[in-house]
C-alpha cells in the first residue's frame, strides 16, 4: 500500500483540508501557535483548526510522522458531517450500530452516502454539511443512543489510517467513496431541535 502521505496529499487535492494525528489516540499533532511575546501557546489555534490543502505543509507533517493517520474537520470546511454509530464497550455497552439502524428503519431510511468502518468497529456515515441546517459535535435526540455526531468544531479520522495496533479504517462500500448525500430530514430533527437530556 501507498504511504500515509500519498492519501493525505490525495484528500487535499479533492478539497479536503487536512491533518496528522496520532495512531496511538487520535489526537491532532498539530500544535497551537505560540505568542511571541509571551511565548504561551495561543488558544484555539492548533489541531483541526491547521488542517491545510497544501501540499508543501502536507508533506512536511508526515514527513515528520509518516504513520500519521489522516484528519479531516467536519462542518463548513470540508462540506461534510458524519453521524458515528459505536460498537458496544464497557461500560455502557450501548450499541450504537444497532440504535442507528433502528432509527434508520423507523424513520425511512437515507441514500446511500460515503461511509468508512472505524477500528473499534463503528462506522462514519458522511454526508454533505448544508449551512442552513448547521450540525455541531451535539447530540440532540441522539443522546446516550452511542451515536456520536461530527460537525462544525469536530473531526473525523479517514482511510486508509491505521491505528497504533494495526487496525484500519476502511471504506465500507467502494461504490459510494466520496459519494455524499444529502442527510435525511429525519436526522436533522433529531439532532438540531431535540434536546440532550443532559441540557
Amino acid at each position: 500500500m501507498k504511504d500515509m502521505l500519498h492519501f493525505a496529499l490525495d484528500y487535499a487535492r479533492r478539497g479536503f483540508p487536512v491533518f496528522p494525528c496520532n495512531p496511538a489516540n487520535k489526537s491532532p499533532l498539530t500544535e497551537a501557535d505560540v505568542d511571541p511575546v509571551l511565548r504561551k501557546k495561543i488558544e484555539g489555534t492548533g489541531g483541526f483548526k491547521k488542517a491545510s490543502c497544501d501540499p508543501e505543509q502536507i508533506k512536511a507533517w508526515w514527513e515528520k510522522s509518516p504513520d500519521a493517520m489522516i484528519g479531516i474537520p467536519t462542518g463548513s470546511r470540508s462540506g461534510i458531517w458524519a453521524i458515528d454509530p459505536d460498537a458496544p464497550k464497557p461500560p455502557s455497552n450501548i450499541d450504537g450500530r444497532q440504535n442507528w439502524a433502528e432509527l434508520t428503519a423507523k424513520n425511512g431510511g437515507h441514500q446511500h452516502t460515503h461511509t468508512h468502518n472505524t477500528p473499534g468497529g463503528g462506522q462514519h456515515i458522511v454526508f454533505k454539511y448544508r449551512p442552513d441546517k448547521p450540525v455541531t459535535n451535539r447530540e440532540g435526540g441522539l443522546v446516550r443512543l452511542g451515536i456520536n455526531v461530527r460537525g462544525e468544531g469536530g473531526y473525523i479520522i479517514v482511510p486508509p489510517s491505521m491505528t497504533a495496533d494495526g487496525k484500519r479504517y476502511e471504506h465500507a462500500e467502494p461504490l459510494d467513496v466520496f459519494h455524499f448525500a444529502d442527510a435525511p430530514d429525519w436526522s436533522y430533527d433529531l439532532i438540531l431541535t431535540a434536546p440532550s437530556i443532559s441540557e
